[in-house]
């Protein structure tokens, strides 16, 4: 098992017992088992700490709905670096620490813990959809280099610049294109998370995204490529850097060797960790 989902674990595990204690209070200051597992008409009032703990409580497991989905899908698209390891492991303690001072009334602790748990959240947020968005930007590079050089560049066959070829002209409105897609759909994505819409298939939302805007960014280098001609394999040529940056997006995890297979089952209701892949 990796060390996100064991500190997923772990942390699943804190705020599944956390009720414990104030329940325990329940039953020491009311009157007794029997009472407290019926239904009074005048509940028993907990003390001050364990009331504060029942609110931290309320706060871990709403915290932990958006925390383990990310680390789930970051594990079922391969997707594990240095950063969601710490992230993992700061979470797990950055909710002990907020349980803990909200018990205990410890002024500012309560609101820092919380600010590090959910900037660890964001750290899984951004290794499944930060890496899109690092390659569209340099996609984005590439189309502004072409649109800049194809006005200026000259042609034997031709007796106007470039940016008069029917061809270069298709190739800039696809490049267009698919930026635009691409920024479409990584802008609505991002947007939808961030603001908490529920939709259901969040993981097929997240990975597709990722897949679709990283293949594009592609697309558009290499189209950027072309155009420029021969200068651009030159490694002091900003479109080669560029190209061999982008190109490392297809090696990440979540690339098309597991994306298309992880999407497909689970559009068509096929367990994901089923092994069988024919048959």
């Amino acid at each position: 098992m990796t060390t996100e989902l064991t500190y997923l674990a772990l942390a699943t595990t804190f705020t599944g017992l956390l009720w414990m204690p104030y329940i325990l209070n329940r039953i020491t200051v009311g009157k007794g088992v029997l009472h407290e597992i019926g239904y009074p008409d005048e509940p028993t009032k907990l003390s001050p700490w364990a009331a504060r703990l029942k609110r931290a409580h309320e706060n871990a497991v709403e915290n932990l709905v958006v925390f383990a989905p990310l680390v789930l899908i970051a594990h079922a698209v391969g997707v594990s670096t240095h950063a969601t390891v710490l992230a993992a492991i700061i979470y797990l303690w950055a909710r002990i620490a907020h349980a803990a001072s909200y018990t205990f009334a410890i002024p500012w602790v309560r609101t820092i813990a919380f600010t590090v748990g959910w900037g660890s959240q964001m750290v899984f947020a951004w290794a499944l959809l930060g890496f899109a968005s690092v390659y569209l930007g340099a996609a984005r590079r590439a189309l502004d280099l072409t649109l800049a050089k194809m006005p200026t560049r000259t042609s034997v066959a031709l007796t106007r610049s470039m940016a008069h070829h029917p061809e270069v002209q298709h190739n800039v409105a696809a490049m267009r294109m698919a930026y635009d897609a691409g920024e479409a759909l990584l802008e609505r994505t991002a947007s939808d998370w961030a603001t908490g819409v529920a939709h259901e298939d969040w993981p097929v939302r997240i990975v597709g995204a990722r897949q679709v805007v990283i293949n594009g960014a592609f697309d558009i280098v290499d189209r950027a490529m072309d155009l420029s001609g021969g200068a651009a394999v030159f490694k002091t040529n900003r479109l080669e850097q560029i190209f061999r940056d982008v190109r490392m997006g297809r090696f990440h995890p979540g690339n098309t060797l597991l994306a298309h297979e992880l999407i497909g089952k689970l559009c068509l209701g096929v367990d994901p960790d089923n092994p069988q892949r024919w048959g």
